[in-house]
């Protein structure tokens, strides 16, 4: 049971706090030049420019929830995103096979769909906020898995935009601050090559901090962007979500399906949360 109410906070943390290589050297350094010698301005516009473009985004992963002790629990997936609109991540358990659970978060709500057991949870983004004080839950989960620099409430960073971030040098590495209205504090670390390897956000007594590691090159698309293959969540030192993508696709043409089958029924979120950690 302790187990089970571990992944359940793990699901949480993902849902509401926001959740063999190609590496070549000689295409990360074409541009590279020494961070201590670019304005502000210059900074800036690096790390937008090499950060990862696309419309649509989907990816097979395998994620381990780290729950201590040398606890572990882990699954494969599917996630889905549609820039600006949708983030869907489908569950896939193992010995049932296809879809069983489907996760699905957008600027308006949190949906999950219980396929095993015909069930569902729908909230509203609006109730979520009143409840857990102001977050950009929504940008803030698609920007940490897409690898991007970020404000909240904001859809892209512009350049009148640019003094709203502290910028602290050093000659390889620079950290860049913005804290908001609300006094929550978000920290990117960018390495050399102009890619954040880590966002750290501070909310209150709460911080949530994502590492990126295996980069590898994307050489079907002309722009050739880099993109981290791990991504490692931990909320408050002690709880840790790494995401091993096997696949990355952008900019493929699929739909994302927001409908509730008529005979699905209604159930609490701990209630689904509970099956799918007996499941996992």
């Amino acid at each position: 049971m302790k187990v089970q109410n571990e992944f359940q906070r793990i699901i949480l943390i993902l849902l509401l706090v926001f959740i063999g290589k190609d590496f070549c050297l000689s295409e990360k350094d074409t541009t590279l030049i020494v961070l201590s010698q670019v304005t502000n301005k210059e900074q800036l516009d690096n790390i937008i420019q090499f950060e990862p473009q696309y419309d649509t985004f989907s990816a097979n992963l395998k994620f381990i929830v780290q729950l201590g002790e040398g606890k572990e629990i882990s699954a494969n997936a599917q996630l889905r995103i549609v820039k600006d609109k949708a983030i869907q991540l489908s569950l896939r358990v193992p010995l049932f096979g296809g879809e069983s659970y489907r996760i699905l978060v957008t600027s308006n709500e949190i949906l999950i769909l219980d396929r095993l057991h015909k069930q569902c949870f729908r909230e509203s983004m609006q109730d979520i906020i009143k409840i857990e004080g102001f977050f950009d839950y929504y940008k803030v989960l698609e920007s940490l898995l897409s690898n991007r620099l970020f404000m909240p409430g904001k859809k892209e960073i512009l350049v009148q935009d640019y003094p709203d971030f502290e910028i602290k040098r050093e000659q390889f590495s620079v950290e860049i601050v913005h804290v908001d209205k609300f006094n929550e504090v978000y920290k990117f670390v960018i390495d050399y090559t102009n890619r954040i390897q880590s966002t750290t956000i501070n909310k209150g007594e709460n911080q949530l901090q994502c590492r990126y590691a295996d980069w590898e090159i994307d050489s079907d698309r002309r722009d050739r962007r880099f993109f981290p293959m791990s991504i490692q969540l931990i909320f408050n030192g002690n709880y840790k979500l790494n995401l091993f993508f096997k696949s990355v696709e952008f900019d493929k043409n699929f739909t994302i399906d927001c409908n509730i089958p008529n005979n699905y029924r209604q159930a609490e979120l701990q209630q689904i949360l509970r099956l799918i950690g007996n499941l996992l």
